[in-house]
């Protein structure tokens, strides 16, 4: 089975101090992919891991905490099935992707693309201030602010399709 090289993203979260370090591997002949974070909390000092397997069928999800306070360490462990059947093919792999890190998001295509787009500025960590200068494009056009900050336009509405990629452009000067 082939797959992508993992990519590694560091990262410091400027408002509260937490820090990221996530490996993550996208394996396009299957759809599946693995993640692993670790989390370092700024305020408590608690370590988090989570490792999260994306698989057609459902995703497994574990997760450790260590308590810097308590010294506790608690292990959670879940399995999330996904829809079967017909409801199967509703479920899409969709890339949001800059000159730094590529984002896949398993998603219905029934879910508003606001959703997407909102949630990898915010996995960027892009300040509220700044987030006005990000722009989008699929298939080679720009995304309206109108289709981004619809709650009603969903994914199908724009004809995103399983494996297909919007681009995320950081504007330079003025629109």
């Amino acid at each position: 089975m082939a797959s992508e090289d993992p990519f590694i993203t560091v990262k410091q979260q400027h408002q509260t101090g937490d820090s990221f370090i996530t490996l993550n591997q996208q394996h396009h002949q299957t759809g599946n992919s693995s993640t692993i974070t670790v989390k370092q909390e700024n305020q408590t000092g608690d370590s988090i891991i989570t490792l999260k397997h994306q698989h057609q069928t459902g995703d497994s999800i574990i997760t450790v905490k260590h308590e810097n306070q308590t010294g506790d360490s608690i292990i959670t462990v879940k399995k999330q099935q996904h829809p079967t059947g017909q409801d199967k093919d509703s479920i899409i792999n969709v890339e949001v992707m800059n000159q730094n890190r590529r984002i896949v998001f398993r998603v219905n295509r029934n879910k508003p693309l606001q959703v997407i787009l909102t949630k990898w500025i915010e996995m960027e960590g892009i300040t509220v201030t700044d987030y006005q200068k990000v722009y989008f494009v699929y298939n080679g056009r720009r995304i309206s602010d109108d289709d981004i900050y619809n709650k009603n336009k969903t994914i199908s509405d724009m004809g995103l399709k399983d494996g297909d990629c919007i681009t995320a452009e950081l504007s330079l000067i003025g629109d």
